[in-house]
C-alpha cells in the first residue's frame, strides 16, 4: 500500500515539475524570445 502511494506521489510531483518547466520556458520565451526557449529546450532534451 505505502509503495503504491509512494509512486502516486512521484508522480504528482513529476506533473508539478513538467509544469513549472513550461511556465519558466514560457517567462523566459516572453523576457528573451523564443529563440533563447528553443536553445533552452535543446539542452534539457
Amino acid at each position: 500500500m505505502v509503495q503504491s502511494e509512494n509512486i502516486l506521489h512521484i508522480k504528482r510531483l513529476k506533473d508539478a515539475m513538467a509544469i513549472l518547466e513550461q511556465e519558466r520556458l514560457e517567462i523566459l520565451g516572453d523576457e528573451f524570445g523564443a529563440e533563447i526557449v528553443e536553445n533552452d529546450a535543446a539542452f534539457l532534451y
